[in-house]
C-alpha cells in the first residue's frame, strides 16, 4: 500500500469536497466528511481497507489539535462576558440531554436486541449519551450570517454553542472512566467507574496546566519572532501532552483541553497563537481528520439502525430543550429565549464525530464500537440536515432576523 500517494488522495479529495459544500451553502466540513464517505472501502475500491487504521496516529493527532482549540475558547473574559446565564444553560442543556440519551438507550435495548451482549447495554448507553451535548455551531454560523440576526436569542445559542463542546469532552471522560470499569472486569461497579472517572479529570487536567505552563514559559525565554516558530512549538507541545497523558493510560483529550486554555488565558502571545491555529493549520487538520472519519462509516450498521438514531435525535433534542427551558427559567431569561434558543442547538457533527471515533478504536470498546459510531454517524447526518431548518424558524419566530439589532438589557 502506497501510504503517500493515497494520502494526496485523501488531502484532494476532501478539499475539493469541501469547497463543493461551501458553494452549495453547506459547512465544509459536510464534505470532508462526503468526501470520505465516497472513499469508503465498503463502496469503492479506492482506498485499501486498512488505510484508516494506518492513519489512527495522524486522526489522533487531528482530534488532538480540534479540543485544543475547544479549550482555547475557554477564556476568562469570555466566559464574564457571556454571563451567569449562558453558562448554567449549557450546563443545564448538556448534562440532562445526556441523562435522556443513556435512559432511551437503555430503554429501547432492555427491550430490543443487543447484539454484543445484555450486560454491554449499560456501558454502551453511558458512552453514546456522553456523546449527545456537544452541538456544531457552524450551521446556525450560516443561518445567523445569511438572515442578519442578533438579539438576546441569537446571543443565547452562540454562547452556549461556544461552550458545550467543553462540557461534552468531560462527559464524555466520565463516561469512559465508568464504560472501562463496568467493561473491564466482573468486579467493576458504578463507583468504581466514577472514582476512576474522578481520578482521570485530576490528572488529566494537571498534565494540560503543566504543560500549558511549559509552552508559556518557552515562548516567553526562546522570544519567537517568526509564526513558523509558534508553528513547530504548538504542533511539538501538542503531541507531547497528548502522548504524556496516553502514556499514563490518561484521557488525553482533557489534558489537550486544559493546555488550550492555559495558553488562551496567560500566554502574552495568545492572539499570535490563535491566529497561527487558524490561518495556517486548521483547514488541513479538519480535512484530513473528518474525510479520514467518513471512511470507518458501516452503511449496513446505519440502515441496520435507523429505529435507534431516531431514538437518539429525539431524546437529545427533547433533552436540550427541557435543560434550555430549565436553565432560562432559573436564571431569568425572556419567555423567547426559553421558546426558541434550542432550534439553534440542534446540528451535531465535529467534535462529536471525533470522540465517537476515539470510542470505534478503543480496544475495550470493540464489541459494539462499530454500532455505537454509525448511531452516532447516522444522527449527525440528520442533524446536519435538519439543523439549519430549525434553526432559521426559531430565529424568525423570536423576530430577530433582518438588518435591525434589538436593544435589551443585559442578563442576571
Amino acid at each position: 500500500m502506497n501510504i503517500l500517494l493515497i494520502t494526496g488522495i485523501v488531502l484532494i479529495g476532501g478539499y475539493v469536497m469541501g469547497r463543493l459544500a461551501g458553494l452549495i451553502g453547506l459547512p465544509k466540513v459536510t464534505g470532508y466528511i462526503l468526501a470520505g464517505i465516497l472513499m469508503n472501502p465498503g463502496i469503492f475500491d479506492v482506498v485499501p481497507a486498512n488505510f484508516p487504521d494506518h492513519a489512527k496516529p495522524v486522526s489522533d493527532f487531528c482530534l488532538a489539535f480540534i479540543t485544543l482549540e475547544v479549550g482555547a475558547s475557554l477564556t476568562i473574559p469570555k466566559l464574564k462576558e457571556l454571563g451567569r446565564g449562558i453558562i448554567l444553560i449549557t450546563l443545564s442543556e448538556s448534562i440532562i440531554a445526556f441523562i435522556f440519551v443513556g435512559a432511551a438507550m437503555w430503554l429501547y435495548y432492555h427491550f430490543a436486541h443487543f447484539s454484543p451482549g445484555a450486560e454491554l447495554i449499560a456501558p454502551f448507553s453511558i458512552l453514546i449519551a456522553a456523546l449527545a451535548a456537544p452541538t456544531d455551531p457552524s450551521a446556525t454560523v450560516a443561518v445567523i450570517h445569511e438572515y442578519k440576526a442578533s438579539g438576546r436569542v441569537t446571543d443565547t445559542i452562540m454562547g452556549v454553542a461556544a461552550l458545550d463542546d467543553a462540557v461534552g469532552i468531560m462527559l464524555f471522560a466520565v463516561g469512559i472512566g465508568v464504560a472501562s470499569a463496568m467493561t473491564g472486569s466482573a468486579s467493576g461497579t458504578l463507583s468504581d467507574g466514577l472514582i476512576h472517572a474522578g481520578e482521570e479529570i485530576v490528572y488529566g487536567i494537571g498534565i494540560g496546566i503543566i504543560f500549558g505552563l511549559i509552552f508559556n514559559f518557552l515562548t516567553r525565554k526562546l522570544k519567537l519572532a517568526t509564526e513558523g516558530g509558534y508553528i513547530v512549538l504548538i504542533l511539538g507541545v501538542l503531541a507531547f501532552c497528548y502522548g504524556e497523558a496516553d502514556l499514563f493510560k490518561i484521557d488525553g483529550l482533557l489534558s489537550v483541553l486544559a493546555l488550550g486554555s492555559v495558553i488562551a488565558n496567560f500566554n502574552s502571545n495568545r492572539l499570535i497563537f490563535l491566529r497561527v491555529m487558524e490561518q495556517y493549520t486548521e483547514e488541513l487538520i479538519f480535512l484530513f481528520f473528518f474525510t479520514v472519519s467518513g471512511m470507518y462509516l458501516d452503511f449496513s450498521v446505519v440502515w441496520g439502525s435507523i429505529l435507534v438514531i431516531v431514538v437518539f435525535s429525539i431524546s437529545r433534542n427533547f433533552g436540550k430543550f427541557t435543560g434550555v427551558l430549565l436553565g432560562a427559567y432559573v436564571t431569568k431569561q425572556p419567555a423567547k429565549v426559553r421558546k426558541y434558543a434550542i432550534g439553534g442547538l440542534i446540528p451535531q457533527g465535529g467534535i462529536v464525530v471525533g470522540l465517537a471515533l476515539a470510542l470505534h478504536t478503543t480496544p475495550a470498546f470493540e464489541p459494539f464500537s462499530r454500532l455505537l459510531f454509525g448511531i452516532v454517524m447516522g444522527a449527525t447526518i440528520l442533524h446536519e440536515v435538519s439543523g439549519p431548518l430549525f434553526a432559521k424558524l426559531s430565529l424568525k419566530k423570536a423576530g430577530e432576523t433582518g438588518p435591525v439589532k434589538e436593544v435589551y438589557p443585559q442578563s442576571a
